[in-house]
């Protein structure tokens, strides 16, 4: 019987640990104004299309209600990457209370932490 407890233990923490959401900013320093002008470039660019350019892409994912599953961004300063902020729930299935986020508010987060004032 101890075995068993034990199993379904392992088994809780197993399934627990499998359910992440995870969130990574390595901020562009040094800081930058937000004031910024912004224009859509070609897709074929290229990024050193401009001196500082930052690429965005975000995954939906249909449960019970459409979700941002994962978003990225990318800062590149004259071609080089001095940026990025990652927000992934692909993992996080069984994390219904962080998992159906407002997406506005966490790219607006990841903006505010990949360029901090």
């Amino acid at each position: 019987m101890q075995n068993g407890k034990r199993a379904i233990w392992l088994l809780l923490v197993v399934v627990l640990a499998a359910c992440s959401i995870t969130q990574n900013v390595k901020p562009v320093t040094p800081a930058e104004s937000k004031g910024l002008s912004v224009r859509v470039l070609d897709p074929g660019a290229g990024i050193s299309a401009c001196p500082l350019l930052t690429t965005y892409s975000a995954n939906w994912r249909w449960d019970l209600a459409m979700y941002m599953a994962y978003a990225e961004m990318t800062v590149y300063r004259d071609g080089n990457e001095v940026g990025k902020a990652t927000y992934d729930a692909l993992m996080g299935g069984g994390r219904v209370d962080k998992k159906f986020i407002k997406a506005d508010e966490k790219v607006r987060e990841l903006v505010n932490q990949l360029f901090p004032s």
